[in-house]
């Protein structure tokens, strides 16, 4: 989001354009984005997510490669930690990393 007043607000679509919304519609979406983290997080069976289990963890939106990528980039989720050989993460670092990067809130609704 670039801006909100009281009725309305501007934000920057995926594609770098500003888009002028309603302040409900804006929340709406915070609200949206929000619960399919949420759900993915109280769907899950453990306070712990392996690398190996992530296409899982997120119904198949992140493979373990990419995390792998990212992680070695040094932008991956915060807290990573080893069982043995597998590199694991809190489900709430987890759930912290996929929202600062998801792109398209408007393909997050859950149906």
């Amino acid at each position: 989001m670039i801006g909100i007043n009281e009725s309305l607000a501007v934000c920057k679509t995926h594609r770098g354009t500003e888009k002028t919304i309603t302040k409900v519609q804006y929340m709406e979406k915070e609200v949206l984005i929000n619960d399919v983290f949420s759900e993915m997080a109280a769907r899950w069976p453990s306070s712990v997510v392996a690398r190996a289990e992530v296409k899982q963890f997120t119904g198949g939106g992140i493979s373990p490669k990419t995390l792998a990528n990212a992680d070695s980039e040094g932008s991956g989720p915060t807290g990573r930690f080893f069982i043995g050989r597998r590199v694991c993460y809190t489900a709430t670092s987890l759930v912290e990393w996929l929202r600062k990067n998801t792109k398209g809130a408007d393909h997050a609704k859950i149906h």
